[in-house]
């Protein structure tokens, strides 16, 4: 998360949020491509009889029904890997929070996939705002989500959380942002 205060009067801070431009999306698109045309090449191999490729050895694998599945495995995975090339190019979920003192609003914008509803534009009451909320929900896949608790409980996440990132670091960010505001930070 990049911040940047904007006023000269630090009265406007933009938190800049990436989503589909993260590394590890990059890391599983490389290596879906990579994998699928791997596995489609093995396939059409097996139906051909020949390898393509002098380091693949696919001659004893029969067309029906491996190198049918490994086929249909290959371009499944490619299905998936243009799914998240296409999310990365649209830049799907990046966007900003904006916080406006001199206005008194809360801002949150995000890019959506294409069509009618791509711009995903909100704002909320800045006083509504109750405290800073770092939810974490633990588990498999496990995730800590940085929120604003509004009034009547509602919670609007602002950012989902790497597990990754240091414990210190989120309560960083999370101290700064309700020190900004002059709010509580709540862990939950």
């Amino acid at each position: 998360m990049q911040s940047q205060l904007t006023d000269s009067n630090s009265q406007v801070r933009r938190d800049r949020v990436l989503v589909s431009r993260s590394l590890g999306n990059y890391w599983w698109a490389t290596a879906l491509t990579i994998g699928s045309i791997g596995f489609l090449v093995v396939g059409f191999s097996s139906f051909i009889g020949f390898n393509i490729l002098p380091f693949v050895h696919a001659e004893s694998i029969q067309f029906l029904p491996q190198g049918l599945v490994i086929s249909f495995y290959g371009a499944l995975g490619l299905s998936t890997a243009a799914y998240l090339w296409l999310a990365i190019l649209w830049k799907v979920g990046d966007g900003y929070n904006e916080f406006n003192k001199i206005k008194g609003t809360l801002r949150l914008f995000r890019w959506g996939f294409p069509g009618t509803q791509r711009r995903i534009d909100l704002s909320f009451p800045i006083q509504d705002i109750e405290g800073i909320l770092i939810r974490q929900q633990t588990g498999i896949g496990e995730q800590r989500i940085l929120c604003a608790r509004l009034r009547g409980r509602r919670e609007i996440p602002l950012l989902g959380l790497n597990t990754l990132e240091s414990q210190t670091k989120i309560e960083g960010w999370g101290a700064e942002l309700a020190s900004f505001l002059n709010v509580p930070l709540i862990t939950s």
